[in-house]
C-alpha cells in the first residue's frame, strides 16, 4: 500500500497554460522597469523559463502546489562553544502527493522549477506576495515549499487573474526592511536588491567573511516577519553533540557533481564516510539540501570562530 499523504498539508492551483503568457508579460515588465545590476540581470531574466518547451505531451494546465515547511533549530557543540541555525525542513512529498492523485490515470507531470513560480502562485491566487519577495500562505505563512508542474490535467474553472500587490500588512509594517543584514529590501523597490541579499550571495559564494555564516540560507526577513510568528511554538529543536559536530566539520568528498546529489542518496553518501545512523538521521530531519552538504564543515568553522 502506498503512502498515504494528508491533504490539509497542501495548497494547489490548477491554472490553464495559456496563463504562463500572462506571467510572461507581468515578469517582463519587472524587469524592464527595474533598476538591474548586470549580476541582477541574469540572474532574474537568463534563468527563467518564460516559454513551454518541447514536451512529448500536449500540455492543458500548470499545477502550483505548496507544501507546508516545519522549523528546526539545530543545536552544535564544539570545545565548549555553541551555536544554533534554524533551517526550513520539508515533512511532506510534494511528488508523491501528485502522484498519489494522478499515477495511474494517464496524465503527466513536468517539474518545472524555473517557471516564474511566484508570479503563478499569487497572480492565481493561492498565495501573497510579502515585501521580502516571499510567496506567503495565509496559515503558514512564507516557511513553504513552492513548486510548479506543466501537465495535461484539466485546469481549475473559474479563476481569476489577479494582480501583483504586496500584502495589505507589508505597507505599514516594515521589520524585513530595517533587519535585513544585507539592505536588500527597499521601500523604493518592489523586486529585492538580489547583489545584497545575503541569502543569494551565500547560493553563490559571494557572501563576505565579515557577514554572518549559517549552514541554511539567511532568512531574518522571515524569522522576524510578524505573518510568521507561529514558527515559534512549532519549532523543534534539533541538537548534536560535540563528537557529531566534529563529525560534521571533517571535510568529505561528495562524489559525483555536488548539485546531482539527491535527498534519495544523500543518507547513503553520509554512511560513505562513516556517519552512524543517529547522526545520519539527525541531518535528514533538517532538511539539508544535499548539494550543500560539502558546504558545512566550513560554515560551521565559520560560526564557531565568530562566536564566543
Amino acid at each position: 500500500m502506498g503512502q498515504k499523504y494528508n491533504p490539509e498539508d497542501f495548497r494547489m492551483r490548477i491554472i490553464p497554460v495559456e496563463w504562463l503568457s500572462k506571467a510572461k508579460e507581468e515578469y517582463l515588465r519587472f524587469c524592464q522597469t527595474a533598476d538591474f545590476s548586470p549580476e541582477e540581470r541574469k540572474s532574474y531574466v537568463g534563468s527563467r523559463v518564460l516559454d513551454l518547451p518541447e514536451l512529448p505531451f500536449t500540455p492543458v494546465s500548470i499545477i502550483i502546489i505548496m507544501a507546508r515547511m516545519s522549523m528546526k533549530t539545530a543545536v552544535f557543540k564544539r570545545g565548549g562553544k555553541i551555536v544554533t541555525d534554524l533551517f526550513r525542513a520539508r515533512e511532506v512529498s510534494i511528488d508523491g502527493y501528485l502522484n498519489s492523485l494522478y499515477a495511474g490515470k494517464g496524465y503527466h507531470l513536468v517539474n518545472e522549477r524555473n517557471l516564474p513560480q511566484k508570479i503563478l502562485a499569487v497572480c492565481s491566487g493561492l498565495g501573497k506576495y510579502g515585501k521580502n519577495n516571499l510567496v506567503y500562505e495565509d496559515e503558514w505563512g512564507s516557511f513553504i515549499q513552492l513548486e510548479t508542474y506543466i501537465s495535461d490535467v484539466p485546469y481549475e474553472t473559474g479563476l481569476i487573474w489577479r494582480d501583483i500587490v504586496n500584502m495589505d500588512s507589508c505597507e505599514s509594517c516594515g521589520v524585513c526592511m530595517r533587519l535585513c543584514p544585507g539592505g536588500a529590501i527597499r521601500k523604493d523597490r518592489f523586486l529585492l536588491e538580489l547583489t545584497r541579499c545575503h541569502g543569494w550571495l551565500d547560493v553563490t559564494r559571494q557572501l563576505p567573511d565579515s557577514a554572518p555564516h549559517t549552514i541554511a540560507p539567511c532568512c531574518v526577513c522571515q524569522r522576524n516577519c510578524p505573518k510568521n510568528s507561529g514558527w515559534r511554538s512549532n519549532n523543534e529543536t534539533v541538537e548534536f553533540s560535540e563528537e557529531e559536530t566534529e563529525l560534521l566539520m571533517a571535510v568529505h568528498e561528495v562524489p559525483g557533481e555536488p548539485f546531482k546529489l539527491t535527498f534519495g542518496n544523500m543518507s547513503d553518501t553520509m554512511r560513505s564516510w562513516g556517519y552512524p545512523e543517529p547522526l545520519v538521521a539527525k541531518v535528514m530531519k533538517l532538511g539539508i539540501y544535499p548539494w550543500t552538504l560539502k558546504d558545512i564543515p566550513a560554515k560551521l568553522e565559520h560560526m564557531f570562530s565568530h562566536t564566543a
